[in-house]
């Protein structure tokens, strides 16, 4: 994933309808990060206790529930060129600091 902050999308979207533009547009964090990264991340910026993180990897999942991971269809969207002129790219720390901000 590649969080950006609530308040940066709505930021993009008001430019979006001001600018009156058409299409579909992309914004992401500068880098993807992982769910477990995030909530490591969450947990340090929060001063809670990481050591309850447990990251589990997809294959291992599987394997204790039997349950069979989606087939890897992501492929990484970054950030649309028309935007980056007019804002600058976050990273997920930035939208991660910003959710405990609120």
């Amino acid at each position: 994933m590649a969080p950006i902050s609530l308040a940066f999308a709505t930021d993009i979207l008001v430019w979006l309808i001001a600018q009156k533009t058409h299409g579909i547009f992309q914004a992401t964090a500068s880098h993807d990060i992982t769910y477990a990264d995030a909530a490591f991340k969450l947990a340090n910026l929060s001063q809670s206790d990481s050591s309850l993180i447990q990251p589990i990897k997809a294959p291992l999942l599987h394997t204790m529930k039997g349950i069979q991971p989606p087939p890897l269809t992501y492929s990484y969207l970054k950030f649309s060129p028309e935007l980056k002129p007019f804002f600058s790219v976050p990273t997920p720390d930035q939208a991660l600091y910003y959710a405990l901000q609120q």
